[in-house]
């Protein structure tokens, strides 16, 4: 839904008209499982927040003597 207001801000004159992340939040919030649904999106980025901080832990790069770069989980 966010991604549809940004194609919409592309197509209009002015990003005001198409609605910034305020309007799309509260228009998610006003649907019949807003509620629900906004936990649900901050439930995911929390989820991918711990995602990414054990990847950046645990993930070592390894760097061949060729051009070819493999990337493995310690």
């Amino acid at each position: 839904m966010i991604g549809w207001f940004f194609i919409q801000a592309a197509w209009h004159a002015t990003a005001a008209q198409a609605g910034g992340l305020k309007d799309t939040l509260s228009r998610i919030a006003a649907g019949p499982f807003g509620r629900g649904l906004l936990m649900l999106i901050a439930a995911v980025l929390v989820l991918y927040g711990v995602y990414c901080g054990v990847l950046a832990v645990y993930c070592r790069i390894h760097i061949a003597a060729g051009a070819h770069a493999r990337r493995t989980l310690a």
